[in-house]
Protein backbone atom coordinates (compact mmCIF):
# COMPACT_ATOMS: atom_id res chain seq x y z
CA UNK A 1 0.00 0.00 0.00
CA UNK A 2 1.23 3.13 -1.04
CA UNK A 3 0.58 6.25 1.30
CA UNK A 4 3.05 8.57 -0.18
CA UNK A 5 1.76 12.11 -1.46
CA UNK A 6 2.78 13.30 -4.77
CA UNK A 7 3.50 17.44 -4.86
CA UNK A 8 0.32 18.63 -6.32
CA UNK A 9 -0.22 22.90 -6.80
CA UNK A 10 -4.04 21.33 -6.78
CA UNK A 11 -3.68 20.77 -2.83
CA UNK A 12 -4.88 24.23 -1.23
CA UNK A 13 -3.80 22.47 1.99
CA UNK A 14 -0.05 22.25 0.73
CA UNK A 15 -0.02 25.59 -1.12
CA UNK A 16 -1.29 27.61 1.81
CA UNK A 17 1.51 25.76 3.68
CA UNK A 18 4.00 26.83 1.48
CA UNK A 19 2.60 30.61 1.55
CA UNK A 20 2.82 30.36 5.24
CA UNK A 21 6.48 29.14 5.12
CA UNK A 22 7.26 31.90 2.17
CA UNK A 23 5.62 34.96 4.22
CA UNK A 24 7.38 33.67 7.87
CA UNK A 25 10.76 33.41 5.83
CA UNK A 26 10.14 36.87 4.26
CA UNK A 27 8.88 38.32 7.25
CA UNK A 28 12.04 37.46 9.38
CA UNK A 29 14.69 38.20 6.42
CA UNK A 30 13.10 41.51 6.51
CA UNK A 31 13.85 42.13 10.22
CA UNK A 32 17.05 40.57 9.94
CA UNK A 33 18.09 43.19 7.53
CA UNK A 34 16.47 46.39 9.18
CA UNK A 35 18.67 45.29 12.60
CA UNK A 36 21.38 44.76 10.64
CA UNK A 37 21.49 48.05 9.13
CA UNK A 38 20.67 49.66 12.10
CA UNK A 39 23.29 48.13 13.70
CA UNK A 40 25.67 48.70 11.04
CA UNK A 41 25.10 52.30 10.27
CA UNK A 42 25.14 53.32 14.36
CA UNK A 43 28.62 51.94 14.52
CA UNK A 44 29.78 53.44 11.74
CA UNK A 45 28.52 57.03 12.78
CA UNK A 46 30.09 55.81 16.38
CA UNK A 47 26.63 56.15 17.77
CA UNK A 48 26.56 54.15 21.28
CA UNK A 49 22.95 52.33 22.35
CA UNK A 50 22.08 51.63 25.53
CA UNK A 51 22.16 52.66 28.91
CA UNK A 52 25.96 52.69 29.15
CA UNK A 53 25.73 56.61 28.97
CA UNK A 54 24.63 56.34 32.74
CA UNK A 55 27.57 55.80 34.46
CA UNK A 56 29.52 58.69 32.54
CA UNK A 57 30.05 62.24 34.23
CA UNK A 58 26.98 64.53 33.03
CA UNK A 59 29.30 67.31 32.58
CA UNK A 60 26.31 70.65 32.64
CA UNK A 61 25.30 72.79 35.52
CA UNK A 62 21.93 73.49 37.07
CA UNK A 63 20.94 76.46 37.83
CA UNK A 64 18.82 75.85 40.93
CA UNK A 65 18.86 72.25 42.43
CA UNK A 66 17.04 71.25 45.69
CA UNK A 67 20.01 68.34 45.71
CA UNK A 68 23.32 68.91 46.71
CA UNK A 69 24.42 68.46 42.12
CA UNK A 70 28.04 69.26 40.47
CA UNK A 71 28.34 68.75 36.83
CA UNK A 72 30.94 65.71 37.84
CA UNK A 73 27.89 63.53 39.04
CA UNK A 74 26.85 60.94 36.92
CA UNK A 75 23.73 60.72 34.49
CA UNK A 76 21.77 58.18 37.42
Amino acid sequence: MDTARRFSWSDARLRSTIWQVLVVGLVLAGIFWFVANALHNLESRRIASGFGFLASEAGLPIGEHLISYTPADTYS
